[in-house]
């Protein structure tokens, strides 16, 4: 079952085109290392790793920030936000991993009957929950950049399958824990169209 899978999962995400409007279609380059795979697109800002168990995928992003030698005061305050965004958050949860405890993002999917479909929300909810926690660690200097472009590929994808504006900021705040405000903001920045509040559209709807 595993072994399968792992196969079915490297074709969809091999045979992808430059032009895809999904993450899923792109084309990645696949590495299997040790039952490992390394998922790696130009377009994207993180390597994404998927690790098959048997009833579950893992899939990580290892940001880069390492926890291991910063100072006390700075470490526990890290800690706590990271606990804070993991009771937030449904899908996602943060850890530490490796000699240098380096900040990691991980979502399970169950394995059985896994869609493609399926594969492209993991992975947009994956590495767009990491923009939140670039937003509440205060590292916008490092990433901010390279992951409101990220955002705003998903946001230009998801209009172009037809999302409503409501459907999309709905996905950034229940799915991704993105606040309302900054959802608003997000859309505003694709398509220059402010996104009214629920209470303003019952205003002036």
């Amino acid at each position: 079952m595993e072994t399968s899978l792992k196969q079915q999962v490297i074709n969809w995400l091999i045979k992808g085109k430059e032009n895809a409007e999904r993450l899923v279609d792109l084309p990645w380059k696949i590495e299997d290392n040790e039952g490992i795979l390394s998922m790696e697109n130009e377009k994207v800002p993180f390597v994404i790793y998927a690790l098959f168990k048997e009833k579950t995928i893992q899939f990580l992003v290892d940001t880069g920030i390492e926890t291991a030698t910063i100072s006390n005061k700075v470490r526990f305050a890290t800690y706590r936000i990271l606990l804070i965004l993991n009771r937030q958050l449904d899908l996602v949860k943060f850890m530490l991993d490796g000699t240098n405890e380096n900040l990691m993002a991980r979502i399970d999917l169950e394995n059985s009957n896994l869609t493609k479909k399926e594969l492209d929300e993991a992975m947009n909810i994956l590495l767009s929950s990491i923009y939140l926690m670039v937003k509440e660690l205060n590292l916008e200097d490092q990433f901010n950049q390279r992951i409101i472009e990220r955002m705003c590929l998903m946001i230009e994808g998801m209009e172009r399958e037809g999302k409503s504006s409501q459907e999309i900021l709905s996905f950034l705040t229940s799915k991704i824990g993105v606040r309302e405000e900054e959802a608003r903001n997000l859309l505003q920045n694709v398509n220059g169209t402010r996104v009214m509040s629920k209470e303003e559209e019952e205003m002036y709807g």
